[in-house]
C-alpha cells in the first residue's frame, strides 16, 4: 500500500518528547493509561512505538507498552503479558491500520521473549473496531458493581465449613499471597508481584488461613466516603466452602467502620461464581464495562510489514 510504504516504524527517543505531547494535544483518536511522566518514562525505557511519515518526520501515532512477567504455580509455565498503555492517532492515519503495522513492529521487538500475550483494555467504541481490525481477539469484558448505602446495611450470617481464621495480611507475606493468587486466576488476570506488593501498601489485605496454609484473600481500600473491593480470591481446592464470602463480608464491615457511604468494584463478566457473591450482598451492576482484547503470535498476520 503505497501509504504504509511512505510510514516507517521507530521507537521513540528524547528528542520526540515535545512532539509527543503535541501529537497527544491533537490526536482525536487516543486512548492513554499515563500521565505524561510516565509517558517520559516510557520513552527513556524504550516502550514507546512512533509512526511518522518519512518525507516529513511527521508523528502520526504512537504506542506505549510494558512487560510483565506472568506469576505461575509451580511446574507451570505462562507468557509473558504485554500491556498497551497508550495508543494516539492522529489525522488522517486510519487507527486500524497504524495499529497493524505498530503492533507487527511491536511482535517483532518481543520475538526473543516468546511466549508472550499482547493485552488491551478499551473503553471507547472506536478502539474495539479498530483492535479487532488489527487482529485482537475480545477475551473478555469487565462490568462494574456498586452498593449504595453501606452505612445501613446489615447482612445475614455465612456458614462457612472450613475451619480457616480471617486476620490482616502482613507486608512481608507479598510473594506468598502472589503464589496463592497464580492458584486462583487464568494467566490473563494474575497478579505480578509488583500488583500485589500494591495491593498491600494501598490498603487493608485480609487472608483467609486453615492451619499454616493461605487459601483465600481479599483487598480493598478507602477512598474519602467509598470502598473500593479490589481483589477476592480463595485457592480452588478450597471454594464453595463460604471462605470468599467471609472475606468479602468482613471487608464490608471494616468500610462501615471507616465510615463509607458505598462500595465499588469490578469483574469479569463471565464470573458468575463472584457475580453471585456480590448479588448476595446487595451489589448491583452500574452498566460501566470496558472490553479486554488479547493477541498471542499466532494470530498475527504475516503480511503486514513496515
Amino acid at each position: 500500500m503505497r501509504e504504509r510504504d511512505a510510514m516507517q516504524v521507530r521507537i521513540a527517543e528524547a528528542a520526540d518528547v515535545e512532539p509527543l505531547r503535541r501529537l497527544l494535544s491533537s490526536a482525536p483518536r487516543q486512548q492513554v493509561h499515563l500521565n505524561f511522566d510516565g509517558i517520559e518514562l516510557a520513552v527513556r525505557e524504550q516502550r514507546c512505538l512512533v509512526l511518522e511519515r518519512n518525507a516529513e518526520n511527521a508523528l502520526l501515532a504512537l504506542l506505549i507498552f510494558a512487560c510483565e512477567e506472568t506469576p505461575a504455580p509451580t511446574g507451570e509455565s505462562a507468557p509473558r503479558r504485554v500491556y498497551l498503555q497508550g495508543m494516539a492517532f492522529q489525522r488522517p492515519i486510519s487507527p486500524t491500520e497504524a495499529l497493524r503495522v505498530l503492533l507487527r513492529a511491536l511482535a517483532r521487538m518481543l520475538e526473543k521473549h516468546q511466549p508472550y500475550l499482547i493485552i488491551a483494555y478499551s473503553r471507547q467504541s472506536w478502539l474495539d473496531r479498530a483492535l479487532r481490525s488489527a487482529g485482537m481477539a475480545q477475551a473478555e469484558r469487565v462490568e462494574f458493581f456498586s452498593l449504595e448505602d453501606l452505612q445501613r446495611r446489615r447482612w445475614p450470617q455465612f456458614d462457612v465449613t472450613a475451619a480457616c481464621c480471617i486476620r490482616q495480611a502482613a507486608a512481608t507475606e507479598s510473594g506468598a499471597l502472589t503464589t496463592l493468587d497464580a492458584c486462583a486466576f487464568e494467566p490473563l488476570w494474575r497478579y505480578s508481584r509488583r500488583q500485589m506488593q500494591d495491593a498491600l501498601d494501598a490498603g487493608p489485605v485480609l487472608v483467609a488461613q486453615v492451619g499454616d496454609q493461605l487459601v483465600g484473600y481479599m483487598a480493598f481500600q478507602f477512598l474519602e466516603e467509598t470502598c473500593l473491593l479490589v481483589r477476592l480470591a480463595v485457592h480452588p481446592d478450597w471454594r464453595g466452602r463460604g471462605i470468599g464470602r467471609a472475606l468479602f463480608g468482613e471487608a464490608l464491615l471494616q468500610a462501615q467502620r471507616h465510615g463509607c457511604m458505598r462500595a465499588l468494584l469490578n469483574t469479569q463478566a463471565s464470573n458468575q461464581r463472584a457475580k453471585d457473591i456480590y448479588h448476595a450482598f446487595g451489589f448491583r451492576p452500574t452498566g460501566e464495562s470496558f472490553a479486554v482484547f488479547t493477541l498471542e503470535p499466532s494470530m498475527l498476520d504475516p503480511a503486514i510489514s513496515f
